[in-house]
């Protein structure tokens, strides 16, 4: 059997900490079709394949540059969907001026596919980091310039821009592109389950319909979230809170704000890009009604909140859900109720 090149060597990480980085602007392409098979080379490195086959253009690269310097690993090294790491900003050109926080740390999310984990050679590392950057980098886009989101409680992270970096290798230069962020300090609602009772069942009902509330909203917008998890979901670090006086896992932490990340789902106009999407029953039912306002009656039952069962244990989700969202009932019209069978009804 032929050896897969996620097999053979690479070169070391160079996400590390110490290291600096000297990024440019660049606008990001449309979001790629998806292929639905794998193109996997064999026999051939993974450097040369990185050369082969680079990112999408985009746009052509901008003026601006920014020197960055790694401060701190989130979510990096092989095996990594995207490399994930608290950077500052050293210096950036004045046509940048204003886009960076104060404290000049945000965090760097870089779409490099020689580091993809591929599944034992079944995804197409080149597309999946393309989909990716375009999707997470239109969605955050896009979230940065809704007027329904201003002030200092934002429930994403202040968006920095879009960018492409150029690596140096034994064999040429190759390039990957990455997003900048703000950074959020606090726990991902994941890391918390370790004593969700922490926080008494009304903040937790208020946490959730907080997630519910939003994932609605960009579901209004055509946005279809479809990756909503406790992991990609921060409890937000309260900075009126001394976590020194305030013993505890959750010192410090404000459940009154929390912040969605990793938005690489999300879907545009609720389409699911597969080759065959007349074939995905959920890309049937998500492409209809657009621009309207669907129901959490309609959409958020217990199945698709499941992944948060951990934060709703002690009282009956279907029954919360339908008294939170009572008053949502009127906006239900018989168009909806086709669109977005209950879950006791049938589908079409």
């Amino acid at each position: 059997m032929d050896k897969p090149s996620t097999s053979l060597p690479k070169p070391l990480n160079p996400y590390r900490r110490g290291c600096r980085l000297t990024v440019r602007t660049h606008t990001h392409p449309p979001s790629p079709q998806r292929d639905p098979e794998c193109q996997e080379r064999r026999e051939v490195s993974p450097v040369e394949r990185c050369l082969k086959y680079p990112p999408l253009p985009g746009g052509p690269l901008g003026p601006g540059i920014v020197a960055l310097k790694i401060e701190a690993l989130i979510r990096a090294g092989d095996g990594r969907n995207s490399q994930v790491m608290a950077v500052q900003v050293l210096d950036a050109s004045p046509d940048l001026d204003g886009r960076f926080p104060a404290s000049r740390t945000v965090v760097a999310k870089i779409y490099d596919p020689l580091y993809v984990d591929d599944e034992e050679n079944c995804v197409n590392p080149f597309r999946s980091m393309d989909r990716c950057y375009t999707h997470e980098a239109r969605a955050y886009e896009l979230l940065s310039f809704d007027h329904r989101f201003r002030g200092d409680d934002l429930p994403v992270p202040r968006y920095c821009g879009s960018y492409s970096l150029d690596i140096t290798e034994a064999t040429g230069s190759r390039t990957v592109r990455l997003i900048l962020l703000e950074h959020i300090g606090g726990m991902n609602m994941l890391d918390a389950n370790q004593d969700v009772f922490a926080f008494p069942q009304h903040t937790r009902q208020q946490m959730m319909k907080s997630i519910v509330d939003f994932e609605s909203y960009l579901f209004e917008r055509d946005i279809w979230l479809r990756d909503v998890c406790p992991r990609n979901i921060i409890i937000a670090q309260d900075p009126d809170v001394d976590s020194f006086s305030n013993p505890g896992p959750f010192r410090g932490l404000n459940p009154k704000r929390l912040v969605f990340v990793d938005l690489a789902h999300a879907l545009f106009k609720r389409m699911w890009d597969s080759a065959n999407p007349e074939e995905d029953v959920e890309s049937i039912i998500g492409n209809r009604c657009h621009g309207q306002y669907i129901s959490p009656l309609l959409r958020w039952d217990e199945g698709q909140a499941l992944k948060f069962q951990d934060w709703f244990e002690d009282w009956d989700w279907d029954e919360w859900i339908a008294a939170e969202y009572a008053h949502t009932a009127a906006s239900i019209t018989p168009e909806i109720r086709r669109a977005f069978p209950g879950p006791d009804e049938p589908l079409f």
